[in-house]
């Protein structure tokens, strides 16, 4: 497979596993809101612009009503969620650059120039390379994994959901 064609293939691969992680972050929002129907907490959830002010969102929510050691697997759960934000940020908002690597042709992500959350970084020390691109679908996987079980064992405390 030509680096082309990998590249995109991990682009579309860790679009897919942060889509998987806002979809388990909702169905949890939706779950502990006890919303009268799905509608409503759809409405509430994806209002919020922003993965970063959803996350807020549903730790202020899980905080409010989670105790003891599923508040404490909540906490763990949700520094994760923060920590491949950041990740998923970076994806969403670089632009990819061709970088001559050798005699081969490999693809980065490298700060938008006009992005201004990326205004005085140096554009080297922000790339993305493809190995960090490996490394989130992996933890996202993890992620999204963890988050069903979690959501899952929310069925114990607060029923099934609606």
């Amino acid at each position: 497979m030509d680096n082309v064609a990998e590249f995109q293939r991990l682009m579309g691969e860790c679009l897919q596993r942060w889509q998987l992680v806002e979809h388990l972050s909702y169905l949890i929002f939706q779950h502990l809101a006890e919303c009268r129907t799905e509608r409503v907490g759809s409405l509430i959830y994806f209002a919020t612009r922003g993965s970063d002010r959803k996350t807020d969102l549903l730790d202020t929510l899980a905080c409010e009503l989670l105790k003891d050691k599923q508040l404490a697997e909540w906490k763990a759960l949700v520094s994760r969620i923060r920590a491949a934000n950041k990740m998923r940020d970076r994806i969403a908002h670089f632009t990819v650059v061709a970088v001559a690597d050798n005699e081969a042709q490999n693809y980065e992500l490298w700060p938008t120039p006009h992005d201004v959350s990326n205004a005085g970084a140096s554009a080297i020390s922000k790339r993305v390379p493809v190995a960090a691109l490996k490394r989130f679908i992996a933890d996202t996987q993890q992620v999204s994994f963890d988050l069903n079980k979690f959501r899952l064992a929310l069925w114990t405390t607060f029923g099934k959901p609606r």
